[in-house]
């Protein structure tokens, strides 16, 4: 299970935008799930990368529209992570420039995949609860978050009515397919990257 958890595809005939959704961006969350396969939380070097994913991709996320009912919990969880780097003793180095315009990004979108990322955390928290070291346990801000399970539960209550082909609905999952490549490039880039330790 991956750390963006969505349920499976729906049947071909489906109409409802979170369906939509699902089936839509599914090789973009597959791609994700593939750069995060062999991300161990529960290793200091592994939860380190996973966190330094997030915080990124999040502080980008932060900068979307304001109206989106995942805005607290991406605030929230983005500093969740920053604290759980420094008590690791890793730095965050500075975005430079977003591979995507955070601003422009449909609210929806976010939604969908943040408030669905939920879902799959807790098999991490699972992962990251198991492990025998103890700096890593030390790092439980982001896992003992809040499950936002409600802002979930508010989203598929809205897309879960009305016809997915109706105007709008194609900037929704093409900026959705944006989000998850965001976390895709953030996870590349935080495992591969040499991060000064915090002095």
């Amino acid at each position: 299970m991956s750390s963006i958890g969505v349920p499976p595809i729906p049947a071909a005939n489906s109409i409802f935008l979170r369906d939509r959704l699902r089936a839509e961006t599914r090789p973009a969350h597959d791609a994700l799930d593939a750069r995060l396969a062999h991300v161990d939380v529960s290793s200091v070097d592994g939860l380190a990368v996973f966190l330094r994913m997030q915080a990124r991709a999040l502080g980008v996320l932060s900068e979307c529209d304001a109206g989106n009912i995942s805005k607290l919990m991406i605030s929230d969880l983005a500093r969740r992570a920053r604290t759980d780097l420094a008590v690791l003793g890793h730095q965050v180095p500075p975005v430079a420039v977003p591979p995507v315009d955070a601003a422009r990004l449909h609210p929806d979108a976010v939604d969908y995949v943040l408030a669905g990322s939920r879902l799959g955390n807790a098999v991490l928290k699972k992962c990251w609860r198991g492990s025998s070291q103890p700096d890593v346990r030390h790092a439980a801000a982001f896992f003992t978050a809040p499950d936002y399970l409600d802002v979930w539960k508010t989203f598929c209550t809205g897309a879960g009515r009305g016809d997915a082909r109706l105007p709008g609905n194609e900037t929704i999952v093409t900026d959705a397919r944006a989000v998850f490549a965001l976390f895709s490039h953030y996870a590349a880039d935080a495992a591969e990257e040499k991060v000064p330790a915090l002095a």
